[in-house]
């Protein structure tokens, strides 16, 4: 668990992982924060994103091709830029499966959950 002090320096794009099976890998995953919803494995959803950090995590794993940790966040009215502590604890490792940029700058994007 990170201190206040530090959660207010974390950046909320990477965020630690680690495998619960087989050996302990520490892993880092971009970070999408959802407002609203909840991804489970195996299911396809469609999202919009809009802030800032959230299309560049987006835009990171589309260009790596690599997973996403998505992530509810416990209120979604706020914050506009969401710490650790504005997050649960469990989230899903998702892949972008397709991303159409909307006439506004926000993204809709196509994940899966892993």
């Amino acid at each position: 668990m990170l201190s206040k002090a530090e959660s207010a320096q974390f950046d909320w794009r990477l965020f630690p992982c680690q495998a619960s099976l087989g050996p302990v890998d520490e892993m880092v995953y971009p970070v999408l924060p959802l407002r609203d919803v909840v991804i489970f494995p195996h299911v396809v959803v469609p999202l919009f994103v809009g802030r800032e950090k959230s299309i560049q995590a987006v835009n990171a794993v589309l260009e790596e091709e690599k997973p996403i940790l998505l992530i509810a966040q416990k209120k979604s009215s706020e914050p506009e830029d969401p710490t650790v502590s504005d997050m649960y604890t469990l989230g899903t490792l998702g892949h972008v499966l397709q991303v159409l940029t909307l006439p506004n700058g926000t993204l809709k994007a196509l994940v899966e959950g892993k």
